[in-house]
């Protein structure tokens, strides 16, 4: 399996330590090397990315259930502290108002 970043330590190491200049074919084949290296960093960023993602989901499911639930509980709060019995009922252009039938 490759490990993108010890591939590329190994790349520069190598690089680096060379006390004579590198043939003009050994750099080609160095940068096709690299360019496939590019291609695997790019795919797991696009799957940290999208673990990340999932991640926030699961966080923002938890909030809105939290948020569902307090608003829950002060309507219940507010229908109970209600002085009468009066029920409220919207008229959604049904009819005239008053009509219920």
């Amino acid at each position: 399996m490759l490990i993108a970043s010890k591939e590329l330590s190994a790349i520069a190491t190598d690089f680096l330590s060379r006390p004579r200049p590198v043939a003009i074919d050994e750099l080609r084949e160095t940068g096709r090397f690299v360019a496939h290296l590019a291609q695997l960093v790019a795919l797991q960023e696009r799957e940290l990315e999208i673990h990340r993602l999932a991640e926030a989901a699961r966080q923002g499911k938890v909030i809105i259930a939290e948020l569902v639930d307090q608003h829950s509980a002060e309507i219940i709060r507010m229908h109970r502290e209600k002085d009468d019995d009066k029920i409220i009922r919207p008229s959604f252009g049904r009819g005239p108002k008053g009509d219920r039938s």
